[in-house]
């Protein structure tokens, strides 16, 4: 409690010298609060700081990133700060095994058809619930969400109030793996049910074609592109998840897409640069998992 508190009023004095970056990373956090992702502890800082409770208080910070689409400062959560004891959360935490394709397999699989479809899941990590009963031999934590509490307040004049996170923590060494496994479990659960041969199809594919928050899909020809892009979209919906910021090399894929979801887009006229003829709106060049990629080059 003490280091986070510090780190705390640390972070209150580096926001006050930016009050743009102030407001706007009190905008975040608010977000976090108002979209019930995290949770107020109603407890006096007395207790809070009592020695020998099992619970872990994370330090946050701004990270501003200007080319993303979406939120440019956000809060990170230090999962790997030290306790006075020298062992920070993540310390205690497993990142799990692995259940997504390599990079250079999902590269591979964009090149082995000509369209291509990418959606991003919005706040994937923030639509995973954490149960609050402690599962197996956890002695002396009474509530999983205490091992996330965090410091806060709107106001920089203000004592900082407690708050833990209720859904998925962004920077915990095990969270990846979690959401990742929570979209995989749900999956299989609608391939036990399902009798629809294009929401199995769908089903199938992401299970392969996903890299954390991304979908990455190649596809052979645009009916079938617009087809999975309208299922993909509703099998997350229908479990409470949003796929937004669609990005496509197809014009008739972004046409048939709601606006509000769909990525940065330009106008192109008919003739592309490999001579395939469409005309409309294409995605702007954006990168895939690390590479550049342009949608008026379509292979």
């Amino acid at each position: 409690y003490n280091i986070a508190l510090k780190r705390y009023k640390g972070l209150r004095y580096r926001l006050s010298k930016d009050p743009m970056i102030e407001q706007r990373y009190t905008e975040a956090v608010n977000t976090l609060i108002s979209n019930k992702e995290v949770e107020r502890v109603e407890e006096s800082h007395l207790r809070a700081s009592e020695p020998g409770r099992v619970m872990f208080y994370l330090p946050h910070m701004p990270v501003i990133n200007e080319s993303k689409t979406s939120t440019k400062i956000r809060p990170v959560f230090d999962g790997s700060a030290k306790n006075h004891q020298g062992i920070s959360l993540n310390d205690q935490f497993l990142s799990g095994p692995k259940t997504q394709q390599s990079i250079s397999m999902l590269m591979i699989h964009l090149m082995l058809n000509p369209y291509i479809v990418l959606a991003d899941i919005v706040r994937m990590f923030y639509s995973i619930t954490y149960a609050e009963l402690p599962e197996g031999n956890m002695r002396g934590l009474q509530n999983n969400r205490d091992l996330f509490r965090f410091l806060w307040a709107d106001q920089h004049n203000k004592e900082p109030e407690i708050y833990r996170f209720v859904k998925g923590l962004m920077g915990g060494k095990s969270s990846p793996f979690q959401a990742t496994k929570v979209i995989l479990h749900h999956l299989d659960k609608i391939l036990e049910t399902a009798t629809n041969q294009l929401t199995i199809d769908c089903c199938n594919m992401l299970k392969k074609v996903m890299y954390v928050d991304d979908v990455l899909l190649a596809l052979a020809d645009e009916q079938t592109a617009l087809a999975v892009s309208k299922e993909i979209f509703r099998i997350f919906q229908d479990k409470n998840m949003t796929l937004n910021k669609f990005i496509s090399n197809s014009t008739m894929v972004l046409q048939h897409l709601p606006q509000e979801y769909l990525g940065p887009t330009s106008t192109v006229g008919e003739s592309l640069k490999n001579e395939v003829k469409q005309e409309g709106d294409l995605s702007k060049p954006t990168k895939i998992i690390g590479t550049l990629w342009d949608p008026l080059q379509i292979h």
